[in-house]
């Protein structure tokens, strides 16, 4: 699934920017809340992790 979504044909450079970078912000923030929760002991919610990977993609852009 991930490697569909890297070769989708992108229209302009920015898509393409947010195409490549998407699926990293994923996995990172999936990562960041697992080690929150392992290691401080933090509750998150999916809702979280989806609102930092969009924010993520606002600050690359």
């Amino acid at each position: 699934m991930i490697m569909r979504w890297w070769n989708v044909t992108h229209t302009n450079e920015a898509h393409k920017l947010i195409l490549q970078s998407t699926p990293i912000f994923i996995c990172w923030n999936l990562w960041k809340n697992r080690c929150s929760k392992k290691y401080s002991g933090k509750q998150s919610s999916i809702a979280r992790v989806k609102f930092l990977v969009m924010l993520d993609t606002f600050k690359l852009l």
